[in-house]
């Protein structure tokens, strides 16, 4: 039976689409420098600012929507349908423009990479049948694991597959080797890691392989050396599984066999990682650097910046030549140091009048994935909040947040009776 013209518009956007998250997940900046485009470097023309990915997505998200009908209607019949969603966006699109008019397009491409397609690729999540989306959960998964196997393998040979360049400048030398794999920078990639960390569980693996491919995606952090990225994974994930044991503890869903068993497993797992991390190396600067260093230092410093700023800045924002000047004056070396708070980055950038729109649209985004999402996935979310707020990186081009939104938006698709909210957009007519 030869399907509708509208399901086979729709293949061709969700190939699109997985296409686009592909390119987020293996086209770094400095592997996009490799291939001769200035995606974060300070010159070059403006399409160049703007990630591959982001563009396939787009056209993705165009078809899908036609494959649905009238693009414009379905566009804001499902915007309607998720009115948190429509809050965010229409933030961020605020903060686009209002970056666009008071300080020219320099500088504004991270808003529309990191925060609006965020919201878009959840949106392009929700046009798809729900075997689609488990085959994007697929895909970002699998794309994690390898990615923290090639971070393992460049950690063991003390080499980069791709040189690590920050803004388009000379190769990145640390006095301890981080792994830069897929995502680039080794913060990036240990904040992605850790945030979905999850992911794995939900893969269509055999339970062994999936934990194996966890504890690959953990050892990972230690070759990324992200220290905050893999002391709240720690603490996050560590403590929702005591909770989960204690809750299957009280419940006796626990066999004495079991508990046996598996407290000889968990010890034996313990001492071959141990053993492994020592005998390799890994985690070098994590481990001797547990120290007050320059680091935690400059993210101290940086709360000095509202001495420097007068009450026009406060109120309406600073444009990048200020935001730059007031960087000297804190003191930091730029693109080696930066202020590590996105938060306050933004309220930098933007003042009162561009923050706290953002604010309450990032917001009802958070309350709409702590809905939508389950299980270790809520404990995901807020283990990206948590590092997010120790990095500057929602307030430069990274895909974090949007290949959460994608995972969380896939994620609804395996449970096994999801409720109305959890379904896919309702014109859908077509079975899983």
């Amino acid at each position: 039976m030869t399907p509708a013209p509208g399901v086979r518009w729709r293949r061709v956007a969700a190939c699109l689409f997985g296409l686009g998250l592909a390119a987020y997940l293996g086209l770094s900046a400095s592997s996009l420098f490799a291939l001769g485009i200035p995606y974060d470097a300070p010159y070059g023309p403006m399409p160049a600012k703007i990630h591959p990915g982001t563009y396939l997505t787009l056209l993705a998200l165009f078809i899908a929507l036609c494959s649905h009908g009238n693009p414009l209607g379905v566009a804001l019949r499902l915007l309607g349908q998720q009115p948190l969603v429509a809050v965010y966006l229409a933030s961020v699109v605020y903060l686009l423009a209002y970056s666009v008019l008071r300080y020219g397009p320099s500088g504004a491409a991270f808003v529309i990479d990191t925060l609006i397609m965020a919201g878009l690729c959840l949106l392009t999540t929700m046009l798809f049948e729900a075997r689609w989306q488990r085959r994007f959960l697929a895909l970002i998964g699998f794309t994690l694991v390898a990615n923290a196997l090639l971070g393992l393998g460049e950690a063991l040979a003390q080499a980069r597959l791709v040189p690590l360049r920050l803004a388009g400048g000379p190769e990145m030398l640390d006095e301890y080797f981080r792994a830069s794999a897929l995502l680039g920078h080794p913060l990036m990639n240990a904040q992605t890691t850790a945030s979905l960390l999850p992911v794995v569980l939900l893969l269509p693996a055999p339970r062994v392989l999936r934990y194996a491919m966890g504890l690959a995606m953990v050892l990972s952090l230690l070759a990324f050396g992200g220290r905050t990225s893999f002391a709240v994974a720690l603490l996050m994930y560590g403590s929702y599984a005591v909770f989960r044991l204690v809750d299957a503890l009280a419940r006796g869903r626990l066999s004495y066999l079991q508990l046996t068993g598996g407290s000889v497993g968990l010890g034996l797992l313990m001492a071959l990682t141990v053993g492994v991390v020592a005998g390799s190396g890994l985690g070098e600067r994590i481990f001797n650097g547990l120290v007050w260093d320059n680091s935690a230092s400059v993210r101290m410093r940086v709360w000095g910046v509202f001495d420097f700023m007068g009450a026009d800045q406060i109120l309406f924002g600073t444009s990048p030549d200020e935001m730059a000047k007031l960087m000297i004056r804190l003191g930091l070396d730029a693109p080696v140091e930066a202020i590590e708070n996105f938060w306050l980055v933004l309220f930098i950038q933007f003042g009162v009048a561009g923050f706290v729109p953002f604010f309450i649209g990032f917001g009802c985004l958070l309350r709409w994935l702590w809905r939508r999402a389950f299980g270790a996935l809520r404990v995901a979310l807020l283990t990206f909040v948590v590092i997010s707020s120790t990095t500057n990186s929602l307030a430069s081009k990274t895909v974090g947040l949007s290949l959460l939104c994608c995972v969380v938006a896939s994620a609804a698709s395996l449970r096994p009776r999801p409720s109305v909210q959890h379904l896919p957009f309702t014109s859908l007519r077509t079975n899983p």
